[in-house]
């Protein structure tokens, strides 16, 4: 398994996430990114929110989309959801709330395809989660996006920010092999034969 990271070489910010106006943010894959046609096992980011409103019934999550942004190709496990109430207050960057969603179903990595942070919590000024990201593009092959369902189109790219964090990622599984078929060798018994 191998690492890719997202790195803060400047200033950091955060967007908030908002489940009713589908809302969500994250990471594009871009042209020569090292994790295309790999199987993505686990990204790891940070979070804050700004109050402590919420219940236990709302939490954050990870989803990884296709080029399209609409194709879902993997969903974090459900037991990795973040749940809002545990996230920090907290507005500092160093110590936002670190968290790890993993794929035990593993998609693929596409190119131009999405890495996004998701919440099934709607709008609170007073408690909606955020995630973390850089205010510089920091890292190569990949840049920050943001996920409106009100903009045309839904996504917008930001090619001067990015993310921060680690994502871990294998090698695709292989598909079936096929041998191919070896044909039965035709044995001709000749019983002619002269002395």
């Amino acid at each position: 398994m191998s690492t890719f990271t997202w790195s803060k070489c400047n200033g950091t910010n955060e967007l908030t996430l908002k489940a009713d106006l589908a809302q969500a943010g994250g990471a594009k894959i871009t042209s020569g990114n090292e994790m295309i046609g790999s199987q993505l096992n686990s990204v790891t980011w940070k979070y804050n929110k700004r109050g402590t409103s919420g219940a236990n019934s709302y939490y954050v999550f990870m989803r990884l989309y296709d080029s399209d942004g609409s194709t879902v190709l993997a969903t974090s496990d459900s037991g990795d959801n973040l749940l809002v109430t545990s996230i920090t207050t907290d507005l500092d960057f160093n110590n936002a709330t670190e968290h790890t969603f993993n794929f035990s179903s593993p998609g693929t990595v596409t190119e131009d395809g999405y890495i996004l942070t998701e919440t099934n919590m709607p709008y609170n000024s007073s408690g909606s989660p955020e995630v973390w990201t850089s205010t510089s593009d920091c890292t190569d092959n990949t840049n920050f996006v943001e996920y409106k369902s009100t903009n045309t189109p839904p996504i917008t790219d930001f090619t001067g920010k990015d993310m921060v964090g680690s994502a871990e990622y294998s090698a695709a599984a292989a598909g079936n092999i096929t041998f191919p078929q070896i044909p039965q060798p035709k044995y001709i018994i000749n019983s002619g034969f002269k002395s």
